[in-house]
């Protein structure tokens, strides 16, 4: 029998693994470190919820000292301030119904995380792209397929991100650098809450024997 750890952020079962940034970033405890450990241990009901959560940690993102705004920032700021969970739906549309000011960051997300705000060599917010949902619109780059996009929040005692799932729903996940993760997912049309999932990363997996 054979036990093992299930690497940190290693539950993404997509074609490309997920680009995590610098496992210890150096952000010193500031406001920003602390409004994500306030948003971590928030029970998110609601896209209100998640709308605030998003908000919340944009605002105490800028209020960093040392940070970096990156050429996507003046499109995307109004949006993390105010309209996150829209912004989330519009990136995750198909290409063809993406508005035309957004499209290329798609494109510029498809190799490498998209910065949004930096400090240093690290990226606090970014856009993450994760292809297609689906394995083969995936495989095939099937341009009428919806994006499989997530804008995360990164800091040095976790994350939060927020993409959608293959039915279009808006899902959240919280999760800690100790590998404790909560994850849920939200009604379409009510925007409450209709599943929530709580799991340790850092736990052991006893496979059977061969």
């Amino acid at each position: 029998m054979k036990v093992s750890a299930i690497p940190q952020y290693g539950y993404y079962n997509n074609v490309r693994p997920c680009q995590k940034v610098n496992s210890a970033p150096a952000f010193c405890g500031g406001s920003y470190e602390k409004m994500m450990e306030n948003v971590l241990a928030r029970d998110l009901m609601s896209r209100a919820d998640v709308e605030k959560a998003m908000s919340d940690l944009y605002f105490a993102s800028v209020k960093e000292s040392g940070i970096t705004k990156t050429s996507v920032y003046p499109l995307l700021s109004e949006w993390l301030a105010l309209k996150g969970t829209y912004l989330i739906e519009e990136l995750c549309k198909p290409i063809a119904k993406v508005r035309s000011d957004m499209r290329d960051i798609i494109f510029k997300s498809y190799d490498e995380n998209l910065a949004v705000l930096e400090k240093g060599d690290d990226k606090l917010i970014y856009i993450m792209n994760l292809g297609k949902h689906g394995f083969w619109n995936t495989v095939f780059e099937n341009e009428s397929a919806p994006n499989d996009i997530k804008v995360v929040f990164m800091a040095d005692n976790g994350c939060f991100e927020v993409g959608t799932n293959k039915k279009g729903k808006l899902i959240t996940e919280q999760s800690w650098h100790s590998g404790y993760w909560k994850k849920n997912v939200y009604n379409m049309f009510f925007g409450d809450r209709i599943s929530h999932k709580t799991g340790d990363a850092s736990e052991p997996v006893i496979w059977p024997a061969v």
